[in-house]
């Protein structure tokens, strides 16, 4: 590499249209560069805005369809309720009327039983 001081001393020399031509380049491309940034980052805003929007708006379908297919299974879990709680009233009915028979029963064969054994407790005297 050459040092700046030799550099400063074959500037004067060699100084045409080329250095010129280089500068004016650097300072195109350094626009064209500076340009470029720019706008790639108002796409990453953009982008980003976007994302947002459809990010928002996802999660507000997945929201909706979540509280409707949660109150679906509410409705079919409510009728279950009514069904068991119907059942339960059944079985209370049936187990009421089946106490009952048995409380007949039990005091019909408890009056043949007695006066089967006031009979014989009769007919041995």
């Amino acid at each position: 590499p050459i040092a700046g001081a030799e550099v400063e001393a074959i500037s004067a020399v060699y100084l045409d249209n080329r250095e010129e031509y280089k500068a004016q380049w650097l300072d195109l491309a350094a626009k064209k560069y500076s340009d470029a940034v720019g706008l790639s980052d108002e796409a990453k805003l953009e982008c980003e805005k976007e994302l947002s929007e459809i990010r928002a708006a996802y999660l507000e379908q997945l929201h909706s369809e979540a509280v409707e297919a949660l109150q679906a299974q509410v409705i079919d879990l409510e009728a279950d309720i009514d069904a068991l709680n119907a059942e339960v009233e059944a079985l209370g009915a049936a187990a009421t009327s089946n106490l009952y028979y048995g409380l007949a029963g039990g005091l019909v064969v408890g009056i043949i039983i007695g006066a089967l054994a006031a009979y014989m407790i009769a007919g041995k005297r």
